[in-house]
């Protein structure tokens, strides 16, 4: 299947993203969101630039939530969610209750 490459932006409205939030060292939640997120990328095939771009966000910022070291929005989640191509079902799969 071909995904479409359109850009986030063109799809969707703008959004503000939350760039002031540091994770510490106490939250597993987030370092298992960022391993999926990592596993999920590496599955598509597609580098953090790529994801990146189609998700309109900078590179840096996707680093950070790959080595769960952000705490992320959920309206930022959902540009990295479409980028990927993935349901949300796949990005929470690996937490626990």
């Amino acid at each position: 299947m071909q995904r479409e490459t359109r850009h986030y932006a063109a799809v969707f409205p703008r959004r503000a993203i939350r760039q002031d939030s540091s994770v510490s060292e106490d939250s597993p939640a987030h370092a298992v969101l960022g391993r999926t997120l990592a596993r999920l990328r590496a599955e598509a095939h597609l580098t953090q630039e790529r994801v990146a771009e189609l998700a309109g966000i900078d590179t840096r910022s996707l680093q950070r939530v790959e080595a769960g070291e952000w705490n992320i929005s959920v309206d930022y989640l959902d540009k990295l969610r479409w980028a990927l191509g993935c349901k949300w079902a796949d990005l929470i799969s690996d937490l626990k209750e």
